[in-house]
């Protein structure tokens, strides 16, 4: 998420391609292989540069993890945002370029998209599971009700279904022992936090 940082991104961080190189170098080195950028984050900069740092430093790509994210607008183009089907294959059409990779590991729904219905946005996840442009499918920051809704059509019909969620959690944000981290340890879906140290809170 640090990686690029340009305009709102900048207040985060602003690693560029020499320090990002360093920090996955000494990470992979310590034995963290899952890696988990977004599209979003800073507009594609922190896929590209990700990218870049697997072919510079001949990283082998069967060690590694890598989790990218869609829903967040890319531009202002009306169909460069959201769950649509549109939106979900230019998406990770454009991931797999910027991090010059054949396949994303884990692929999030970055949010809801209150306009497009969860069936078409799972019917299209399958859809790209199904291609082998992407291995597993996760959820960041949906209500539990629509994470076992859309579950629920997934094993209705057939399809790939959530194997994974990513929410806030932290010692000063436990909102997720009510409902999701519940509903996780039922279900088998794996729980990822984001921020555990609130921000440096």
């Amino acid at each position: 998420m640090t990686f690029g940082g340009t305009g709102y991104w900048e207040s985060i961080g602003k690693q560029q391609q020499e320090e990002a190189d360093a920090m996955i170098k000494k990470s992979v080195e310590s034995g963290i292989n899952f890696i988990d950028p977004a599209n979003i984050y800073c507009f594609g900069q922190s896929e590209t540069i990700l990218g870049n740092s697997i072919q510079n430093l001949e990283l082998n790509r069967k060690d590694l993890v890598i989790a990218t994210k869609v829903r967040g607008s890319m531009s202002e183009s009306i169909n460069n945002h959201g769950l649509s089907r549109v939106h979900i294959y230019n998406s990770v059409e454009e991931s797999l370029n910027r991090l010059q990779l054949d396949t994303i590991d884990f692929l999030y729904v970055h949010g809801v998209d209150v306009l497009t219905p969860i069936k078409e946005t799972m019917r299209t996840l399958n859809e790209i599971v199904e291609t082998g442009a992407v291995h597993y499918l996760g959820v960041c920051n949906w209500p539990a009700w629509m994470v076992m809704k859309a579950n629920a059509i997934a094993q209705q019909k057939g399809w790939h279904e959530f194997k994974a969620m990513q929410y806030y959690y932290s010692l000063s944000g436990r909102d997720v022992d009510d409902e999701l981290i519940p509903m996780g340890e039922v279900e088998g879906i794996g729980f990822m936090p984001w921020s555990p140290l609130a921000g440096g809170f």
